[in-house]
């Protein structure tokens, strides 16, 4: 016991009574104590932060160094930068590329067979210098696809650097793109019989389009830039309900030849709308009186879409017309009016607007009535609905209430008569 006492007291040569021996023991006690908590406390926020970053940096479960065809379900990783391709022919992938490059030189870079779904690829860069190739191809009848933080580079002779290419009987559905760029090819991102896409923080660059939307519906596309396009940096095309929001068209020219540039074009559908969205410097270099720079465009045949809010500056076309928004009307005229456009000497509406009155100077049936309809969007008709066999009809006057039309000829019989119109059958009944 002495033994013992001598020793501590050698520890600490300071302390005189056995009290302050007591307490300097305790306070050096307290001290290991909370050393051994802290350095407790640093394992574990060491291994909590291995938890969250193993998993993003690590090529598991199954690497890939080489061309692959995916058969099975499960999360593959692009080992390295590697020269071939890799097919999905199978449910539920998760294809990391672990910032990798993916380059094929005589095909489709990432290619995802019809009917799989549940299909994720994200972080990497792929590249394809193949002619009608894509960098990204996802086939018909696809769903529940997402990509993620992806680039793709191409040939100018590529067709797309990312397609959905669905069929009208086959379409691909739930698709998800996320910070993706596209540089050169044909198209940047092309959507072909696709239902519900949605397209956030995205850019399209040095494609003939950027982001076209064919044959597709209830597109979402965000927070977007195409820029550098030749034809247009996005394009709706027999498209319905489809949205662009916060979007911007930037210097997209074709200095080189003749052909129309358009910041965002809808065409041959209905229902789409740009929203927000800016259109800046679209240039066409033609000196063709009918080429068009134009910022938005809605076409003839384009019907209930709408430009909402939106912006276009510096739109250039040296000899032709540049605008910042086109809107092209038309008129869908029935079969039976077609054989009257030559001889159309006078027409005249009714004061209410639904009926049109068509007098001709040469032809049989010299005096035709049609019903005009413009329904919300669809396009504007007009019916024919009766007819009279005058000659050399040169006038017509409509009455103030519509119920009756004179009619003035130039023949050697009568020079006027007059109609009483009823809007309920509707027919002409002569008066005098």
């Amino acid at each position: 016991a002495q033994s013992a006492l001598d020793l501590l007291c050698s520890a600490y040569p300071n302390v005189s009574t056995t009290d302050a021996f007591l307490n300097a023991a305790e306070s050096r006690t307290e001290l290991i104590k909370d050393t051994a908590e802290t350095i407790l406390d640093k394992a574990c926020m060491l291994e909590s932060t291995l938890d969250i970053v193993l998993p993003l940096t690590a090529c598991l479960p199954i690497p890939i160094h080489a061309s692959t065809t995916i058969t099975a379900d499960g999360h593959y990783c692009l080992a390295q930068h590697t020269n071939g391709f890799i097919q999905i022919s199978s449910n539920n992938v998760l294809l990391d590329l672990a910032d990798h490059t993916l380059t094929n030189n005589s095909g489709n870079a990432i290619t995802v067979d019809p009917n799989f779904r549940n299909i994720t690829i994200h972080s990497g860069t792929v590249q394809t210098t193949a002619t009608n190739a894509y960098g990204i191809l996802v086939n018909d009848e696809c769903a529940d696809i997402q990509l993620q933080n992806i680039k793709t580079f191409a040939s100018t002779d590529a067709q797309a650097g990312i397609a959905f290419l669905g069929t009208n009987l086959f379409p691909i559905k739930n698709v998800t793109l996320d910070n993706c760029s596209t540089y050169s090819a044909q198209y940047g991102i092309q959507s072909n019989f696709v239902e519900n896409g949605a397209m956030s923080n995205s850019n399209c660059s040095y494609s003939e389009i950027g982001i076209l939307i064919q044959s597709s519906t209830k597109w979402q596309i965000t927070d977007s830039i195409a820029s550098y396009n030749t034809n247009a940096g996005f394009g709706f095309q027999g498209s319905t309900n489809n949205q662009c929001k916060n979007c911007k068209a930037v210097a997209n020219k074709n200095l080189l030849s003749t052909d129309n540039v358009f910041g965002f074009i809808s065409e041959s559908g209905s229902g789409n709308s740009f929203d927000h969205c800016i259109a800046q410097d679209t240039i066409t270099g033609s000196t063709n009186y009918w080429d068009v720079a134009a910022g938005f465009v809605l076409t003839s045949d384009e019907t209930c879409s709408k430009i909402i809010n939106c912006c276009a500056l510096n739109q250039f076309a040296p000899s032709s017309l540049a605008v910042g928004i086109l809107l092209q009307p038309s008129l869908n005229l029935s079969t039976n009016t077609s054989a009257l456009v030559d001889s159309i000497e006078v027409v005249a509406w009714s004061p209410d607007g639904k009926y049109l009155a068509v007098g001709s100077e040469f032809g049989s049936d010299d005096l035709r009535i049609y019903a005009y309809t413009n329904q919300q969007c669809t396009t504007p008709t007009l019916t024919l609905i009766d007819q009279r066999s005058i000659i050399n009809v040169i006038s017509l006057a409509w009455s103030p209430n519509g119920s009756y039309l004179a009619v003035g000829m130039n023949n050697t019989i009568d020079d006027l008569v007059v109609y009483a119109f009823d809007p309920t059958k509707p027919a002409l009944n002569t008066l005098t």
